[in-house]
């Protein structure tokens, strides 16, 4: 079981690619995420491990309020004698020491991200207008010290891929251990793009496969392809997984919490727990709307999330793959 507090709309990046919606100063009680946290432990079957994942916006700069239910998340599995695990998505503009730290005691599963070096990162400033590159990388390096579950999530689109390279390989310098690759499908791709992309993952194939055997670079989702037994788990959209909003609304993926609006992909609230009912029928949604595409990723979110163009994102997604499986194989 797995439950996703959403802390916060605030963020305090401009990130143009963005799918969260409007930047908003409303944040999640003490006793809304309480209330959750005693749902999803309720829930679970016997024996069930939990994992409690923190999102946002950008969910440091709710960092007390996360220590809370940190702590509170700790109590409950201990009673109950479960396993617990911890995430957080963060974007690594908030991370001192002081947070390390924390991160680090409890042993949290951490993802930070970053598109790129220099350039490679443009689409993702500071609210005010500034670059968060220096930020974000020197935080990073700092992370890459201290915690042993860290995973660095990059945003691919045309601009950054001749950057891609470089960025991976500055990480892996650095001691990530993991690196998440992810396509920009808000922007368009020309059909030369997708022959660079294949050219580029190529190189970081063969990249991965030099390191297997010294250090491994666990390049999602390279690396699904050569080591399927390193491949990340898929998602529970509905199931297993359950994304809860600053107001206490529940959502089957935190990615589609947004500004906590859309109604018809609701799956219930906090105070009356899941709506099963309405799990299949967003569930059944979305198949459909992937089996029509020809799409067969991971996460059932991705034909439900927010725009007017969802069938040509859907396309980029199956393109991306494809690019992937024919730099993999090359």
């Amino acid at each position: 079981m797995q439950i996703t507090l959403v802390l916060t709309h605030q963020c305090n990046l401009a990130c143009d690619y963005c799918y969260a919606g409007e930047k908003f100063a409303r944040a999640m009680t003490y006793e809304t995420g309480a209330r959750a946290l005693r749902m999803a432990f309720a829930a679970a079957g016997p024996g069930e491990a939990i994992t409690v994942g923190f999102f946002g916006g950008e969910p440091m700069l709710e960092f007390p309020l996360m220590v809370r239910l940190t702590r509170l998340a700790h109590r409950l599995a201990r009673r109950q004698r479960r396993i617990l695990q911890l995430t957080v998505t963060s974007n690594g503009t908030v991370l001192s020491e002081k947070h390390l730290r924390f991160l680090y005691t409890y042993g949290f599963d951490t993802a930070l991200s970053v598109d790129g070096l220099g350039q490679g990162n443009r689409h993702r400033p500071f609210a005010t207008g500034h670059d968060s590159t220096a930020v974000v990388w020197g935080n990073i390096a700092a992370a890459a010290q201290m915690l042993e579950k860290l995973n660095v999530l990059m945003v691919v689109g045309p601009d950054s891929l001749d950057d891609l390279e470089r960025s991976v390989q500055r990480l892996y310098q650095l001691g990530v251990p993991t690196v998440s690759l992810l396509p920009n499908v808000d922007v368009e791709w020309m059909e030369n793009d997708w022959v660079r992309a294949r050219e580029v993952f190529a190189r970081l194939t063969e990249v991965c496969r030099r390191l297997l055997e010294v250090r491994p670079l666990v390049l999602h989702p390279l690396i699904d392809r050569l080591r399927p037994t390193m491949s990340a788990s898929r998602c529970g959209f509905g199931d297993t997984e359950v994304a809860v909003s600053p107001r206490g609304h529940l959502y089957p993926c935190a990615r589609l919490v947004g500004t906590d609006v859309r109604r018809d992909i609701r799956i219930g609230n906090v105070r009356d727990g899941i709506d099963l009912a309405q799990v299949a029928a967003v569930q059944t949604r979305s198949h459909r709307s992937m089996a029509g595409c020809g799409v067969d990723g991971p996460c059932g979110c991705v034909p439900l999330m927010p725009g007017t163009c969802i069938e040509h994102q859907l396309e980029r997604y199956r393109r991306f793959g494809e690019s992937i499986e024919q730099g993999v194989t090359a």
